[in-house]
Order: structure tokens, then sequence, then C-alpha cells
């Protein structure tokens, strides 16, 4: 019966054994779903970084090549209005509407510049402008563009 006692008390404290080991299974595979669903989470998450960072190459690269298109009509803009003014001589109408279009010319530039520094990623050197100011000196060559209406 010494024996029976013995062989029972083992099969009891196995048993006890065998329900902690099933506590700490269920423990490791909570703590093992939760490793898991942090990496898809952080996957996901390195996922929509690369996606944006795509996208943002894309337009740089777009806006880039719109720039060095919008600089070489400037440039063309430029020249025809130096051909302007030198037959423009002594008429002070038409050269006051040139200076206003090589004004306008120079804000298309500084435009380019800024886009070309976006496409860049380098920094811009933006700086404030009056808004009031500007308006002023595009309003006469808008006027006459758009009409008095």
């Amino acid at each position: 019966m010494k024996r029976d006692l013995k062989a029972m008390a083992r099969d009891v404290k196995h048993q006890r054994m065998l329900r902690n080991v099933g506590v700490l299974g269920a423990v490791a595979v909570l703590l093992l779903a939760l490793v898991v669903f942090r990496l898809k989470l952080r996957a996901r998450a390195l996922e929509t970084e690369r996606e944006r960072t795509y996208r943002l190459e894309t337009i740089g690269r777009l806006t880039g090549g719109v720039a060095h298109d919008f600089n070489n009509l400037l440039t063309v803009i430029v020249q025809g209005l130096d051909l302007m003014r030198l037959r423009a001589k002594g008429d002070e109408q038409t050269l006051h509407l040139i200076q206003e279009s090589e004004r306008a010319a120079t804000t298309g530039a500084d435009i380019v510049r800024q886009l070309l520094s976006f496409a860049r990623q380098g920094s811009s050197n933006a700086e404030e402008i009056s808004v009031g100011e500007f308006l002023e000196h595009s309003s006469a060559l808008l006027r006459r563009t758009a009409g008095e209406s």
C-alpha cells in the first residue's frame, strides 16, 4: 500500500507539473502571437513608408522635368524681351511694358529655382514676400493681358 501511495503522490505531482506546463505553454503561445502581430504591424508601416518615399521621389522627378521645361520657356521669353528693348528705344510705354514683363519672368525664374530645389530635395531658400507689393508690380501687366473687365 505504501507503494501505491508513493505512485499516487508521483502521479499527482506529475499532473501538477503538466498543468503548470500547460499554463506556461499558453502564456508562451500568447507572447509569440503578440510578437508576430507586432512584427506584422512594423512590416506594414515600413511598406507604407517605402510607398510614400517612392511617390515623393516620383513627384520630385516630375517637378524637375517641368521646372527645366519652364526654365527653357523663360529663357526664350527673356531673350525676346531683350530684342524688344533694343527695338523700342525711346518708346517709354513699350519700355515700361518690357520692364514689367521682365519682372514677371524673374518671378517665374524664382519659382523654377524653388521647384528644382524641391526636385533635388535640397534646402529651399524660401523668403517672405509682400503680397501687396507683388500684386502692385504685376497688376498693370495682368490688366493689359486680361483686359480691363
